[in-house]
């Protein structure tokens, strides 16, 4: 465990030993690129956090603008809804009055009908009356005459038919 690096930048090992001959240029060629892969990252993690708050920013202008839209859109819709309640109660209370109009013309039409009907059934009544009147006179005059006849038979029949 003594050769572990104490430092994690340093890719030398520990210890009083160095690398072999020819490797040297070798590991700090190694290091050299590392050091500029280091960078290059670094510039990469700087470029991703800097697109990543444009990216928020324009996220939250997108959500701003979206929210005001909802919000003209509640508005309009809740002034449409307005209107059609308005003017759906306008027409109920026109519905109403005509309504109201048409049962006071159906009540009176029904009252001069009735009235009408009532008249016809009275002069009926009369003439029914007056009917039952006359067939009571005319019975009646059958009655006398039959009456009258039958006696004239019957007094025919009794004194031998010589009065015919």
């Amino acid at each position: 465990m003594d050769n572990l690096p104490d430092d994690t930048n340093n890719l030398r090992p520990g210890g009083a030993s160095s690398y072999q001959s020819g490797m040297e240029a070798r590991v700090a060629v190694l290091e050299e690129i590392a050091r500029n892969t280091v960078k290059v990252l670094d510039r990469i993690e700087a470029n991703i956090a800097r697109m990543d708050d444009k990216l928020e920013a324009s996220i939250a202008k997108l959500d701003d603008k979206i929210e005001a839209s909802i919000a003209r859109l509640d508005d309009k819709l809740e002034a449409s809804v307005a209107k059609l309640d308005d003017r759906l109660e306008t027409s109920i209370a026109k519905l109403d009055d005509r309504m109201v109009g048409m049962e006071a013309r159906t009540d009176q039409r029904t009252k001069e009908l009735g009235d009408r009907l009532d008249s016809r059934m009275g002069r009926m009544e009369d003439r029914m009356t007056r009917l039952e009147n006359r067939q009571v006179t005319d019975i009646r005059w059958v009655m006398c005459i039959g009456t009258g006849f039958g006696g004239f038979i019957w007094a025919s029949m009794a004194h031998g038919f010589h009065w015919f």
